[in-house]
């Protein structure tokens, strides 16, 4: 390696660590400033403390009542950012699981926690966990895919995989598309009727309910490849569809990116039902909770202009009822795949033997 490369790559280091040491110096003049609002609360009494970034100029900080309601909250927030801080200081990874169970009596529940650290990136202006705290991802994938890390490699074709934190992997696959499926019961299923055998260019992905931000990464790693979602015929698997495509309707730091705009709805959906016989029982109405979340998406898929959403929700608050895939699949053995699937899927499909 020439000596002017080996300077390229020093500075780099040293760009990396400057930037990462600046973070944890705004992490501690941050605390600074909340003790400081504590204290001057103390001296004359408001009833709020400021939570700003004061390295940042002209970024305003919000309030934060103090209540006995709000203290827990507060004690939440000082605890992340302290793990955080010291994530760094030790250079060290974690996952936001990891985090939870160090402080399960504090946090209660990882909501709590993963709320926290949202409102610690609002509070700084930045996010201070990226490349220290890792999603622990909960979405299964199987089919064609080799996942090269540090660690070792693991080939998704022989067992389904838990997708972790990809992000800094190498991704090698001779696949040309995706499937992802609602919930772990239509992946098995699936898997069970051939699935990989029936389509073995397709990977088969399920983020097990809604999609966490380690299934998203993953997918767009491979973003060349064409994505395809089959959700259930409910608002769930509506708005699983939605948060595929477009990400949270909810503003949170680090999933920004985390949208797929060439994710393609392939159903479950109410225009297709007539072609299986489908008993009556299965059929469920939907509650005044369900009908309330239609209401909610009919209007965002109307913003973003999705009309095929959009119809299906209008069609789905008509008839009142909604469906899950468990339905088709109990038509006959191998119906998801050789009834649904192969028709949405043909030109992935391995052809019929005359």
């Amino acid at each position: 390696m020439s000596s002017a490369g080996m300077f390229s790559l020093d500075s780099r280091e040293n760009s990396d660590t400057t930037i990462a040491d600046s973070i944890s110096h705004y992490i501690e003049q941050c605390c600074l400033a909340f003790l400081k609002s504590l204290v001057d609360n103390g001296k004359n009494p408001s009833g709020y403390v400021t939570l700003s970034n004061p390295c940042v100029i002209g970024r305003k900080g919000y309030k934060l009542k103090l209540t006995s309601k709000n203290s827990r909250l507060i004690a939440q927030m000082l605890r992340t950012i302290s793990m955080i801080h010291q994530l760094r200081i030790l250079k060290t990874h974690k996952t936001k699981r990891d985090l939870f169970y160090e402080q399960k009596n504090l946090f209660g529940e990882q909501r709590n926690l993963d709320s926290c650290i949202n409102r610690i990136c609002c509070w700084l202006g930045m996010d201070p966990t990226s490349g220290y705290l890792l999603s622990s991802g909960h979405g299964l994938v199987i089919g064609q895919l080799k996942i090269c890390r540090s660690t070792g490699m693991v080939d998704c074709s022989l067992k389904a995989a838990l997708i972790d934190d990809f992000s800094d992997a190498n991704l090698f696959t001779t696949s040309q598309c995706i499937l992802v499926v609602e919930k772990d019961a239509t992946f098995q299923k699936l898997i069970g009727e051939g699935f990989l055998k029936l389509f073995p260019s397709t990977l088969l992905v399920t983020g097990r309910g809604y999609p966490d931000i380690a299934t998203r990464i993953l997918l767009n790693k491979l973003s060349n490849l064409q994505l395809f979602g089959l959700l259930d015929c409910d608002p769930h698997g509506i708005e699983i569809a939605m948060t595929y495509k477009y990400g949270n309707c909810s503003k949170t730091f680090g999933v920004e990116n985390q949208t797929l705009s060439h994710f393609e709805w392939i159903g479950l959906s109410r225009c297709e039902l007539p072609k299986f016989v489908i008993s009556a029982v299965q059929f469920l109405p939907l509650q005044k909770s369900e009908l309330a979340k239609v209401e909610k998406l009919c209007q965002r898929t109307a913003i973003l202009g999705n009309t095929a959403l959009l119809e299906e929700l209008i069609r789905m608050r008509q008839y009142g009822n909604k469906l899950e895939l468990e339905a088709v699949s109990g038509i006959a053995p191998g119906s998801m795949c050789q009834y649904l699937l192969r028709t949405k899927l043909s030109k992935y499909a391995v052809v019929k033997k005359k």
